[in-house]
């Protein structure tokens, strides 16, 4: 139990390190960002942590729609109605 605990910490440790480095040092270190973010993302799904559910279309669509929003906030600092 404390090892498989051990294990998702990690994981989460890459996933984190490799969003922090793509936010914060993007023109420096982006292809490291990159690489950590994804070894994070394809442990955590073999190592079967990840349970996906049924979902309803308007869950889909308003998770889309925060995604779309957020990266062209991210992106262009504003966003245009």
């Amino acid at each position: 139990m404390v090892e498989q605990c051990s294990d998702q910490l990690a994981y989460g440790i890459a996933i984190m390190a490799g969003a922090f480095t793509l936010v914060f040092f993007r023109r420096e270190a982006s292809n490291f960002g990159w690489i950590l973010l994804g070894i994070g993302i394809v442990l955590v799904f073999f190592s079967g942590g990840v349970f996906f559910r049924s979902t309803s279309l308007w869950n889909l669509f308003v998770a889309f729609a925060s995604l779309t929003v957020g990266y062209k906030l991210f992106n262009e600092g504003r966003i245009n109605f």
